[in-house]
């Protein structure tokens, strides 16, 4: 049965503003069964990475420093690992939070749809029930990993893809072995959109 967690947190060094940090205050698990691991660097992978060789947690959480949880995000993961064990990772989509402006909704919005992310726009929309899955659902800032599994499959690749990447969440450490992944519609996170503007000149 897997109860420990632990939570990996990539942040840049001297970051003030960690909206996770916060949130994880308030879930309702036993604190005992938390290892809160901010990673710092200027790096995220390679930080992600790093941590896990520290994580003493049966699961590893992964989460940015901007991302928002549900109080009761660690249960709902933990009930799922625990029901297959044939389940390596699983992940929640990454919403736009209700207090956002009116651009920011529309961003978060076309973040979801077919003409933004086409087979990744679940990612960011909370659709359809809790169903196995692959890379294109899953976002490294809502993402839950069997730290047996993840050790596993990562040793066996000494190579520099080896273990976390932002562009390929699971690399290789579910993918081409025997476990499947999967969605948690209701484990959902949510993080502010930022929006970008230029003038004229093209200056941000």
């Amino acid at each position: 049965m897997y109860e420990t967690i632990s939570v990996i947190i990539p942040s840049e060094d001297g970051s003030k503003h960690l909206p996770a940090l916060e949130c994880l205050r308030n879930v309702k698990y036993q604190e005992n069964k938390i290892e809160i691991i901010l990673a710092i660097g200027d790096c995220p992978s390679r930080q992600r990475n790093q941590a896990v060789k520290t994580a003493k947690g049966d699961i590893l959480y992964f989460l940015n420093k901007d991302s928002k949880v549900a109080p009761d995000i660690f249960n709902i993961a933990m009930d799922v690992f625990n029901r297959d064990e044939n389940i390596a990772g699983a992940g929640g989509p990454d919403l736009t939070p209700k207090d956002n402006s009116f651009m920011q909704q529309l961003f978060g919005y076309a973040m979801g749809s077919y003409f933004a992310h086409w087979k990744m726009k679940d990612r960011y929309s909370q659709v359809g029930k809790e169903r196995t899955t692959n890379e294109a659902e899953l976002i490294l800032s809502n993402l839950a990993i069997r730290r047996d599994i993840f050790i596993k499959e990562a040793g066996k690749n000494k190579s520099h893809n080896a273990g976390i990447h932002d562009r390929s969440p699971f690399c290789c450490v579910i993918y081409n072995v025997s476990h499947k992944a999967g969605v948690f519609r209701q484990a959902a996170i949510a993080r502010n959109r930022i929006l970008l503007f230029t003038n004229s000149q093209g200056n941000r």
